[in-house]
């Protein structure tokens, strides 16, 4: 069974195209160059997976400049749940 980290970074590298390395924190828009549409979707199927819902505003925009950020809200969430 997959650990969360590794089905989130499933989900981002489907819509990366590629492998995404996981040493350093990754910028889904700088680093990977997520477009709009590729961040919507993804963040999509992220909070349809683990059936979370992520916080709009800043909170949000912070997160997506930082991948790890994201695994820490989805596997924090799980914890909850």
């Amino acid at each position: 069974m997959q650990t969360v980290r590794e089905q989130v970074m499933d989900i981002i590298e489907s819509y990366a195209g590629k492998e995404v390395a996981t040493d350093g924190d990754i910028s889904l828009i700088d680093d990977l160059e997520f477009g709009s549409l590729q961040l919507v979707g993804a963040l999509t199927e992220i909070e349809e997976k683990f059936h979370i819902s992520f916080e709009e505003g800043e909170k949000l925009l912070d997160m997506v400049d930082s991948l790890e950020k994201i695994i820490e809200y989805v596997e924090g969430y799980n914890e909850i749940s």
